[in-house]
């Protein structure tokens, strides 16, 4: 009998991944008749946070390391229950890497090793791994993941933002190395967001095991789009004491106010030299990615 599979999409922020969500959820019925269990974000989010939040208190003291224990012997149960069932199984969260603030220090997902060793407890051992994930040139990702946080966080200023992120070569060559500390046995795939349309049957296929061709579409109109540089702007300046749920309704007015009309009005908070620098660290570290032996990189067919 050919060996389960557990596939794992974790992202990364901003590369299609909410897109790619509501499709699995829509065919979810048409891929469990066909052998795959299908667990949609809403199912993962709040039962992994738990379990990375004892992951943290662990590193505490004795009496916070105890109540962690107690709590995990709750929640780590139902996270294994996830991986038991008999077939292959296939999650998709970008929360598993870290969070969008996370990033405001200059760091790119800086605890993706101890997240995903935190998820890695609740695998079986009778089952294969799979990661896929797509990565995104750097200040592309780096000016969507910020707006994507001023939703819900007081933010840095997008200038002090910039000049944190000005120098991010080799970040996603670490992510890489990152994932492979916490998952050293798992099969990595790994694609370019700008390729992501010329190869997405591929992608869907390879995800999941079916053909895209036997499953219902999705309308790109049912995704929230960016909000533009004025919005987020605007948004990012809000004073500090206001907290998620006002900042997320401030921004839907704000996104009212000043939408995106033209390319030049999506955020970028980089100079036109800082951009052609991040944009060339992109490409070097992408080509060194795709070099990579233990790595199953799905080129674009433009390329």
């Amino acid at each position: 009998m050919k060996q389960k599979t557990i596939r794992l999409h974790v992202g990364v922020h901003k590369t299609a991944t909410t897109y790619l969500q509501h499709y699995l959820l829509l065919n979810r019925s048409a891929l469990a008749k066909e052998g795959l269990a299908y667990w949609p974000m809403e199912d993962i989010r709040g039962q992994f946070q738990s379990a990375w939040d004892q992951c943290v208190l662990e590193r505490y003291s004795r009496r916070e390391r105890l109540i962690s224990l107690i709590r995990r012997n709750r929640i780590f149960p139902k996270m294994r229950a996830w991986f038991e069932l008999d077939r292959d199984i296939l999650l998709s969260e970008e929360n598993l890497l870290g969070e969008c603030c996370d990033f405001f220090d200059g760091e790119i997902y800086p605890n993706a090793a101890a997240r995903l060793a935190c998820l890695a407890r609740a695998l079986p051992n009778n089952k294969s791994v799979e990661i896929w994930l797509c990565l995104r040139s750097y200040p592309d990702f780096l000016a969507s993941v910020y707006g994507e946080a001023s939703r819900f966080n007081q933010v840095p200023l997008p200038e002090a933002f910039a000049e944190r992120h000005v120098n991010p070569e080799g970040a996603w060559p670490k992510l890489i190395d990152d994932i492979r500390i916490a998952l050293p046995a798992a099969k990595l795939h790994i694609w370019d967001y700008e390729d992501f349309r010329s190869i997405e049957p591929r992608i869907i296929e390879g995800m999941t095991g079916v053909s895209a061709s036997l499953l219902q579409s999705l309308q790109q109109s049912n995704i929230r789009p960016s909000a533009s540089d004025r919005a987020i702007r605007a948004c990012a300046a809000l004073p500090s004491e206001i907290q998620w749920p006002e900042r997320m309704f401030q921004m839907l007015v704000l996104e009212k106010l000043y939408p995106i009309q033209c390319s030049s009005d999506r955020f970028s908070p980089w100079t036109a030299d800082q951009r052609i620098k991040m944009d060339a660290a992109w490409k070097r570290d992408r080509d060194l990615i795709a070099a990579r032996e233990d790595i199953d990189f799905i080129d674009g067919l433009a390329r």
